[in-house]
C-alpha cells in the first residue's frame, strides 16, 4: 500500500463517528507539527475550529452596540464613528429614518478639511439612496461617495470601489459620462472584483454615447475576453451578433490529469481519484473545496480536468465555480462540450412537465441552477427547501404542500413555476424584475422602482442596494441566455442537440438584453 492510499485509508477512518476524541486530537497535532506531510491536512485542521457561542447575550451585545453608534452618528461622534467598520455602520444606519436626523454628521463628513472615515462616507452614501429620488438626496449621495473616492487608502479598499461605483453610476443618471469615466477607468484596472466587469460595460455605455467607436471596440472586447458569458457582456451585442455566436460543436479543449506548473497539487488529484474509487465521493469534493485557490495557479487543462472530478462526484457548485475561473482566464476553453457540462439538463424531463405549463421550462432550469445547482434535496440557513429554494410560508400559499414535500422534486418544481408565474403577471411579463422579487420580495422591488425611475434598465438592475439580487438577476439572465443558445429554438443548425420547442405564450421578457445598435 503506498503512502497516498494508506492517507486516504485513515482519513476515512477518522471521518467517522465512533473515533474516540483522543484519536481525532493526535491527527490534528500532527498536522500543526507538519502540515504538508499529509494531504488531508487542511482538511482535518479546517474542521477543528471551535464555533462561537452564540443565543440570547451574544443578541443583546449587538443590539447594544447598534444602540451606541446610532447614537454616535446622530451627535457625529467622531471617535466612535472612526472605529467602526462599513457593516456596523450599515446596521446602526437601519434604526434611523430620517435623513434630517444625519445632518451633522453628513456635514461633517462633506466639510472636513482632512479625509473622514471612508466607511463612513460610503455607508452615509447608500443610507441617502433609501430617499431617492429626490434631487437634494441624490446631490448628497455623490458628495458622500465623492469624498469617500477621494480617500482612498489600501485597507479600505472595497468601501472605496462601491462608492466609485455608486458616484459613476449617478453620474450616467444625470448624462455626465465624462464624470463617470475616470472613476470606471480606475475599477477596470483590476483584474477581477465585484465591479470590474460592470465597470467595463459602463465604459463601454459611455463611449457609444459619445460615438467613440475604438473605445467602445476596445471595452467591448475586454469584457467578451475576460468575462465570456456575462450577461452584460450579452447586452453590449445586438441580435446578429448573440445569434452568431459559434458554439463550436468540433472543437474539445484539452484535458490534463497532471500539472507539471505546479507538481505540489498531483498528490490532491490522486487522492480525489481515490476516493472516488471508493466511493467518498463528497469526501473527494470536499478535498477538492479546501485546495481551490490553490488550483487557481495550475493550467487551466489541469483546472479542466478539476471540473471533471467534481462533475464525478455529483457536486455541481464545485463544477461551476471551476470552469468559471478557466472560462475568465483561458478562451480557448469555451466549447460546447465545456458549455453543457456548464449548462446541464439534469432532470429537465421532469422540470418540463412540471413547470411547462406556467413558465419556460428552460427560464426555470436556468434558476435552478444558480438556487440549487440541481441538488433536490438542497436546504438554506434562512429555510428554503428544494431544487427552487422555496420558502415554506410561500408554498402554502401557492400550492398548499406541507414543508416535507418540498423536497420532492416534482413538488418543488410544480409549485416554484406556479409562484414565478404569479411574480411574471405581476410585473407584465418581465423577468428581470420577476427575478428580483423571486430574490428579494416584490415589496422590495417596487421600492427600487420608486427610488431609480431611470430608463436604462441595466442601470436600474446596477443600482439595486442588494449585491446577491444584482448578480442573482444577471446571473440567471446570463444562465437563460445560454441555455437557449445551447438546446432552444435560436441555436445554430450545425448544432448535435435538437431544439427544445417552447411555447412563445410562456415566454419572458429581459428588457436589458434590447440592446441599441453600436456606433
Amino acid at each position: 500500500m503506498s503512502r497516498l492510499q494508506e492517507q486516504v485509508r485513515e482519513y476515512l477512518h477518522l471521518r467517522r463517528d465512533r473515533v474516540a476524541a483522543e484519536v481525532k486530537a493526535v491527527a490534528v497535532a500532527q498536522c500543526l507539527a507538519a502540515p504538508v506531510e499529509n494531504i488531508f491536512c487542511d482538511l482535518i485542521l479546517d474542521s477543528r475550529g471551535a464555533r462561537a457561542a452564540g443565543g440570547t447575550l451574544g443578541a443583546r451585545v449587538t443590539a447594544g452596540a447598534n444602540a451606541e453608534l446610532e447614537v454616535a452618528l446622530r451627535t457625529a461622534d467622531w471617535d466612535k464613528l472612526r472605529r467602526a467598520t462599513e457593516s456596523q455602520l450599515h446596521r446602526a444606519l437601519r434604526g434611523i429614518d430620517r435623513w434630517d436626523s444625519l445632518k451633522k454628521v453628513v456635514d461633517r463628513v462633506t466639510g472636513a478639511l482632512d479625509c473622514p472615515p471612508v466607511a463612513l462616507a460610503t455607508a452615509l452614501g447608500q443610507k441617502a439612496e433609501e430617499f431617492f429620488p429626490a434631487e437634494a438626496l441624490r446631490k448628497d449621495a455623490q458628495k458622500l461617495y465623492g469624498r469617500a473616492a477621494a480617500c482612498a487608502g489600501p485597507e479600505e479598499e472595497a468601501a472605496v470601489a462601491k462608492a466609485r461605483f455608486r458616484l459613476a453610476l449617478l453620474r450616467i443618471w444625470e448624462g455626465d459620462c465624462p464624470g463617470a469615466d475616470p472613476l470606471l477607468g480606475t475599477l477596470t484596472r483590476a483584474r477581477e472584483g465585484e465591479f470590474t466587469l460592470r465597470s467595463l460595460f459602463w465604459r463601454a455605455h459611455c463611449a457609444r454615447e459619445r460615438g467613440d467607436k475604438l473605445g467602445f471596440a476596445a471595452q467591448k472586447n475586454r469584457l467578451r475576453r475576460e468575462f465570456p458569458l456575462s450577461f452584460h457582456g450579452i447586452a453590449l451585442l445586438d441580435r446578429k451578433e448573440r445569434l452568431g455566436i459559434p458554439l463550436l460543436t468540433g472543437w474539445e479543449p484539452p484535458v490534463r490529469l497532471r500539472s507539471t506548473a505546479r507538481p505540489a497539487l498531483n498528490g490532491i488529484l490522486a487522492a480525489a481519484e481515490l476516493l472516488q474509487k471508493q466511493g467518498a465521493l463528497d469526501v473527494s469534493a470536499e478535498l477538492l473545496d479546501v485546495h481551490q485557490e490553490k488550483f487557481e495557479e495550475a493550467e487551466s487543462a489541469v483546472r479542466l480536468y478539476v471540473a471533471v472530478l467534481y462533475f464525478r462526484a455529483h457536486q455541481n457548485f464545485g463544477l461551476f465555480r471551476t470552469l468559471s475561473s478557466v472560462f475568465r482566464d483561458d478562451g480557448d476553453a469555451v466549447a460546447r462540450s465545456t458549455l453543457e457540462i456548464f449548462y446541464p439538463l439534469q432532470g429537465f424531463n421532469l422540470i418540463r412537465t412540471k413547470a411547462s405549463s406556467h413558465v419556460d421550462p428552460l427560464l426555470v432550469t436556468a434558476l435552478i441552477r444558480q438556487e440549487s445547482g440541481f441538488n433536490a434535496q438542497a436546504r438554506s440557513p434562512a429555510g428554503a427547501l428544494g431544487l427552487m429554494q422555496l420558502m415554506p410560508q410561500t408554498a402554502r400559499r401557492y400550492g398548499r404542500v406541507a414543508r416535507r414535500r418540498l423536497l420532492d422534486a416534482g413538488t418543488n418544481v410544480q409549485v416554484g413555476a406556479r409562484y414565478f408565474r404569479a411574480l411574471l403577471d405581476r410585473f407584465s411579463g418581465d423577468a428581470e424584475l420577476a427575478l428580483a422579487a423571486y430574490n428579494a420580495g416584490p415589496e422590495k422591488v417596487d421600492d427600487w422602482r420608486k427610488r431609480y425611475p431611470v430608463q436604462n434598465r441595466l442601470l436600474f438592475l446596477d443600482f439595486i442596494p442588494f449585491q446577491e439580487t444584482r448578480n442573482y438577476v444577471a446571473l440567471i439572465g446570463r444562465n437563460y441566455f445560454w441555455y437557449s443558445l445551447l438546446y432552444g429554438q435560436e441555436q445554430p443548425v450545425s448544432s448535435r442537440k435538437k431544439p427544445i420547442r417552447l411555447a412563445s405564450a410562456q415566454s419572458a421578457r429581459f428588457p436589458s438584453l434590447q440592446v441599441e445598435r453600436a456606433p
